[in-house]
C-alpha cells in the first residue's frame, strides 16, 4: 500500500469518527506515523484528502446505479433492495459525507456543485428502477405521473439524511443500522405495491430474518390484507 493510500485509509477512518472539521491534519499524519511535510507532500490540504475520498465514493456511487440500470427492463422487489443495500452499505462505509454535508459543501465547493448537477442523473436512476418494477408487475402504475415524481423525492431525501438521524438516535451494530433506514426507505413504497410485490418483499423480509423488525413483518401483512380479494389470506 502507497503512502497515499495510507493517508486515504487513515483520514477516512478519523472524518467518520472525529468528523471532518474537528479532523486535523496533524492528526492524519500522527495516524499514518508521517511528518506533517510529508503529508503536505502528498496532499497539500486536509481539503485535498477530502475531495479525493468524496471523489472516491462518487465513483462507486455511481457505478451501483450504473449496473443497475443495465441489468434488465424488468426489475423485482429484490433487486432494488439489493441495489440500495449496496448504496446503503457504501454511504456507511463513507459516512462522514452524509452526516457532515453542509459543512463539507461549504469547505469544498466543488462537491456541492458535483452533486447540484447530478440531481437529476440520480433521479433518473431511481424512476428507471421503479418503471421496472412496474413492468414487471410488483409495482402499480400510478395514474398521475407525478405520483412517482413525490416518491423519488421522498427517497432520495430519505437516502441523504438517514446517517445524520442515525448518529443521533440510533444504538446498535451497523448491519442493523443499515437495515432499520433501508426498511425506512422501502416503507415509502409500500403503499404501492401490488399483491406480487407485497408477495416478493414478504419472501425477501424472510430470506434476511432477523435483520428486519417484526412490524416490518406486520405492515406488509397490513398492506396485504387491505386488497379487497385477499382479506382472508396472509403471506
Amino acid at each position: 500500500m502507497t503512502t497515499k493510500d495510507l493517508i486515504l485509509q487513515a483520514s477516512l477512518c478519523l472524518f467518520n469518527q472525529e468528523g471532518f472539521e474537528t479532523t486535523s491534519a496533524r492528526q492524519i499524519a500522527r495516524v499514518v506515523r508521517i511528518s506533517q511535510g510529508n503529508l503536505r507532500y502528498h496532499y497539500p490540504s486536509k481539503e485535498a484528502i477530502g475531495q479525493q475520498l468524496f471523489d472516491q465514493f462518487y465513483r462507486e456511487y455511481c457505478d451501483i446505479l450504473e449496473t443497475s440500470s443495465a441489468q434488465k427492463h424488468e426489475v423485482s422487489i429484490a433487486d432494488m433492495l439489493d441495489t440500495y443495500l449496496k448504496l446503503f452499505t457504501l454511504y456507511d462505509e463513507y459516512r462522514f459525507i452524509l452526516q457532515d454535508l453542509w459543512s463539507l459543501t461549504r469547505s469544498l465547493p466543488a462537491i456541492k456543485k458535483t452533486l447540484q448537477l447530478d440531481y437529476e442523473k440520480r433521479r433518473a436512476a431511481l424512476a428507471e428502477l421503479l418503471a421496472g418494477l412496474a413492468a414487471a408487475g410488483q409495482l402499480e402504475t400510478p395514474d398521475s405521473p407525478g405520483l412517482f415524481e413525490a416518491i423519488i423525492s421522498q427517497q432520495l431525501f430519505l437516502g441523504e439524511c438517514w446517517l445524520s438521524h442515525s448518529g443521533i438516535y440510533f444504538e446498535g451494530e451497523p448491519e442493523q443500522e443499515i437495515r432499520r433506514y433501508l426498511e425506512q426507505w422501502v416503507l415509502l413504497l409500500l403503499p404501492y405495491l401490488t399483491v406480487p410485490g407485497l408477495e416478493a418483499l414478504m419472501e425477501y423480509a424472510r430470506e434476511h430474518a432477523g435483520t428486519f423488525q417484526p412490524e416490518f413483518y406486520q405492515l406488509i401483512q397490513f398492506h396485504f390484507d387491505r386488497r379487497p380479494s385477499h382479506e382472508s389470506e396472509s403471506i
